[in-house]
């Protein structure tokens, strides 16, 4: 349902003509693990996108992907669609530190996944990390850092932790079962890795983000420098001719919305010139 839903919207907004023939310089698959959903699944959607609009040769077509949500096949598969770059979230190469936070995986997995990728064709590979994670060391943030210059992605993103509310961390630091992240060992991981990777190869282009030479995120260049881009899905966000607008964030509701043949749209700010030049100076900030 919610796939027919998606295709609907991106049906709607093919029909508006909203970037004119202008080709898209860039597809993202995110937010969340895409690859829940089947290599032909997605597949479809894309196919869909290429349909509704038109695309640069060379677009940066991106997926993310949990480590443990994707096989060799369907990484073959996913390559053969027309993805041509892929985004794991490592978040750490410790066991400990992904056990405390309860996320899934294994530094295991992440080894496993990267060349599993490669060996299905991808060239163009991102991993995440997070830093400031529960008991984690300046050390053992180091010890990732230069296993991930090991594996040599191109691309590498490194977040700081933030605790949000209504989470499973977010009670466990309330009863004193972890501690809270120290916003000063941050800064010290955050400065660490600028050194560290540079000293690889790695340029940082923007806040979290280091890449090689030449692969720069057009995804997230596009966010920083006032680029106009199509959000699709529940909550989805998006900027065009200089409004902002947002989609319901209910699946029921968008559902229900696309079955009537309507935009799921719930939230929408034309900008003014002052507020525009607002929003190009703060997230000029990033780069």
């Amino acid at each position: 349902q919610f796939l027919g839903s998606l295709l609907t919207e991106l049906r709607l907004y093919s029909e508006q003509r909203l970037f004119g023939s202008e080709p898209l310089q860039s597809v993202y698959f995110g937010g969340g693990t895409p690859t829940t959903l089947s290599p032909h699944q997605l597949a479809a959607v894309l196919s869909a996108v290429r349909d509704g609009f038109v695309l640069q040769n060379d677009a940066e077509i991106t997926v993310e992907a949990h480590p443990e949500s994707v096989t060799a096949d369907s990484l073959s598969h996913l390559h053969e669609a027309g993805f041509t770059r892929i985004s794991f979230g490592a978040e750490s190469m410790n066991q400990t530190e992904l056990d405390r936070v309860g996320r899934p995986g294994s530094p295991l997995s992440t080894l496993q996944v990267v060349a599993a990728a490669r060996d299905a064709g991808f060239t163009d590979l991102n991993l995440d990390l997070m830093y400031g994670l529960p008991g984690q060391s300046i050390e053992s943030w180091a010890a990732s850092l230069q296993q991930m210059v090991t594996l040599a992605p191109t691309h590498l993103s490194c977040y700081a932790l933030t605790v949000e509310e209504d989470t499973h961390l977010r009670t466990a630091i309330q009863r004193g079962l972890v501690p809270a992240p120290d916003e000063m060992l941050q800064n010290e991981m955050e400065d660490l890795a600028e050194a560290l990777l540079s000293r690889a190869g790695y340029a940082r282009y923007e806040i979290s983000n280091y890449c090689r030479p030449g692969y720069a995120s057009r995804h997230n260049q596009l966010h920083w420098t006032g680029g106009e881009y199509l959000g699709l899905g529940p909550s989805a966000q998006s900027y065009v001719a200089g409004r902002r607008f947002g989609n319901v964030s209910d699946l029921a509701a968008y559902n229900e919305y696309l079955r009537n043949g309507r935009l799921p749209v719930t939230e929408s700010q034309q900008l003014t010139t002052a507020h525009e030049a607002c929003d190009r100076l703060v997230f000029g900030l990033r780069l």
